[in-house]
């Protein structure tokens, strides 16, 4: 019974626990080492423009760049979520493309839910935007709280864009300074999200650069991580017991 108990204390621990991703891009020493971590998608290390330092990730080469998490994060409203990433661009084009977005899937590889900051090419094209919420499903749309209060104006300035996930919400920030938010879709109260996706390899679009990324937030093994766990444990208390 000791040996069981022991185990479950385990597992409960392995469920949640504090963790940040931070990348200001400034650590690589060039572009191999880059894409020794985000892969040879084509996104680019340039080391001549940064907004903390002297490097950041642009993709000039119409690239994207998918990187998946080991343990998924959670987002509740006790512990939320936090994204949060400096964008620049050089000139204010329509039909800029370019985005940060966060995705949930299950085991299975289905779909639960998205979270997008940057540029689309619908929309007010004189904002920044986001993706998420359930109406529309995942749709895209404007930072703004429709105050006109000129912070949510596009500029070619170093920009903070940042999504606060919530258990049923998600909120949109541009400078620390809300612009509105979005409720999630209903199956999406309680996922985790696993894949990081950075650019586009869309054709249109202005170049991006992107710098001091960070996810905020609880990370938990995903669902399989946490079935192995329980079964060598289960295993260990039987040879215990025996």
């Amino acid at each position: 019974m000791r040996s069981l108990l022991a185990v479950s204390l385990v597992l409960v621990f392995a469920t949640a626990a504090s963790a940040d991703y931070v990348d200001n891009f400034d650590s690589y020493a060039d572009q191999a080492a880059f894409d020794a971590v985000y892969g040879d998608s084509g996104m680019t290390l340039d080391q001549a423009k940064g907004y903390s330092d002297g490097q950041s990730m642009s993709n000039a080469s119409r690239a994207a760049s998918w990187y998946e998490f080991d343990q998924g994060f959670v987002a509740t409203d006790a512990s939320p979520l936090t994204i949060s990433v400096m964008v620049d661009v050089d000139n204010l084009h329509w039909w800029t493309r370019s985005w940060l977005q966060l995705y949930s899937y299950d085991v299975e590889q289905n779909l639960q839910d998205i979270v997008g900051l940057g540029f689309t090419s619908s929309g007010d094209q004189t904002k920044y935007h986001y993706r998420g919420g359930a109406d529309p499903l995942w749709g895209w749309g404007s930072i703004d709280d429709l105050s006109g209060n000129p912070v949510f104006d596009r500029t070619t300035e170093w920009t903070k864009l940042t999504a606060i996930v919530k258990s049923t919400t998600i909120e949109y920030y541009v400078n620390d300074v809300m612009g509105l938010s979005v409720a999630k879709p209903a199956g999406a109260t309680d996922v985790l999200y696993n894949k990081l996706n950075f650019g586009t390899s869309y054709s249109s679009q202005e170049d991006v650069w992107f710098d001091d990324f960070q996810i905020i937030g609880a990370q938990v093994p995903e669902p399989a991580t946490l079935t192995l766990l329980g079964l060598g444990g289960l295993a260990l208390a039987r040879r215990r017991r025996a």
